[in-house]
């Protein structure tokens, strides 16, 4: 069977060619956009409209916060505490016992 394309007209003869320049342009954008540098407003203060002669500037007078220390509480005269014996602390508690029990016989 004879072939009915013509080789001149065929799409991937020259399929590397036309891969390689989209490499070629792909790698050119990725180039610019790392190199791509963008500057704030801020940064682009005009010095000329800013004059300020420092050496006319007062210099800012700071005053120290005092603190008071806390007026001390006076103390009050009290007699220690007598310890008292295990068995006297066994005295002072009281327990209430209450044992009430109910039972349901069928």
């Amino acid at each position: 069977m004879e072939l009915k394309k013509n080789p001149r007209v065929d799409i991937h003869r020259k399929s590397g060619l036309y891969f390689n320049i989209g490499l070629v342009i792909t790698l050119f954008w990725v180039i610019a956009a790392f190199e791509w540098t963008t500057y704030d407003d801020v940064s682009r203060i005009d010095l000329e409209v800013n004059e300020a002669n420092i050496n006319t500037l007062e210099p800012v007078k700071v005053s120290p916060k005092i603190i008071a220390p806390p007026k001390p509480q006076p103390i009050e005269a009290t007699a220690p505490e007598k310890k008292k014996t295990l068995a006297e602390e066994m005295e002072a508690l009281e327990y209430e016992v209450d044992m009430t029990v109910d039972f349901d016989f069928p």
